[in-house]
């Protein structure tokens, strides 16, 4: 009897082991599925805030812009090849469209640059006969500029860059031959029988282009931004454009 009754003991402990284990294994599978999800998420959300993750998507990289200012031959370039002279000043409008690489865009546009002069005297040496000349000429130009970016803040940049493009002169660039000449009231006195000459006409019907530009691209809002800048485009400007990013 004391046997049976310890089989019986012992087959009650046995069988409340092997429950206690299965509640235990089930407890355990239950507690660690949601700990194992709750980590791997931790972990992706530690990955996407490391400074080494990969970073999203460029945007894309075309662009428009516009821009426009005040053109000018500098009067210290005129009186180095010009006794006598007067200002030469105007305007330029380019709209263009832009595809960029990283820091490098390339811009490829159109361009209207007008300038003008009042009627004067224009003497090239002491030597040379002098002229009265009307200069009011605008010049068409297709172009294409090589733009490199350096950014300083995230809504700050330094931009220069180089082009090349072709243009056509308009308007008229009319002198006579001074018979007389005040240089002091800017008179010039032409015989009647001499002709008009529009030296516009006897030049080159398409003319190269140089363009050299310098200036800071700022961020205004998302998408847009303002440019100032100093060129160089067969005159001096300085001018303000805004571009916006497609």
């Amino acid at each position: 009897m004391e046997r049976a009754a310890h089989r019986q003991l012992i087959a009650l402990c046995v069988g409340l082991a092997s429950v206690a284990a299965g509640v235990s294994v089930s407890v355990s599978v239950a507690f660690a599925a949601p700990l194992d999800v709750a980590l791997i998420e931790g972990t992706r959300g530690s990955e996407s805030a490391s400074p080494f993750a990969s970073p999203p998507a460029a945007a894309n990289p075309w662009s428009v812009g516009i821009r426009s200012g005040y053109a000018t031959i500098p009067n210290g370039i005129l009186g180095a090849l010009y006794d006598h002279y007067m200002p030469v000043n105007g305007y330029f409008v380019e709209a263009v469209v832009g595809r960029k690489w990283k820091g490098l865009t390339i811009y490829t546009g159109l361009t209207v640059t007008h300038l003008g002069a009042d009627h004067g005297i224009w003497q090239r040496s002491a030597l040379k006969t002098p002229n009265g000349l009307d200069i009011d000429v605008t010049m068409l130009s297709a172009e294409a500029l090589f733009d490199w970016e350096v950014r300083l803040h995230k809504r700050f940049a330094f931009h220069f860059g180089a082009g090349i493009g072709l243009g056509g002169l308009f308007g008229s660039v009319s002198s006579k031959d001074c018979t007389s000449v005040n240089f002091i009231t800017g008179q010039c006195t032409t015989s009647p029988n001499e002709p008009t000459k529009d030296k516009l006409a006897d030049g080159w019907p398409v003319y190269p282009v140089l363009h050299l530009t310098i200036g800071v691209h700022i961020d205004l809002i998302e998408k847009l931004a303002l440019r100032v800048d100093f060129d160089f485009r067969n005159a001096f400007g300085f001018g303000l454009g805004l571009f916006y990013t497609l």
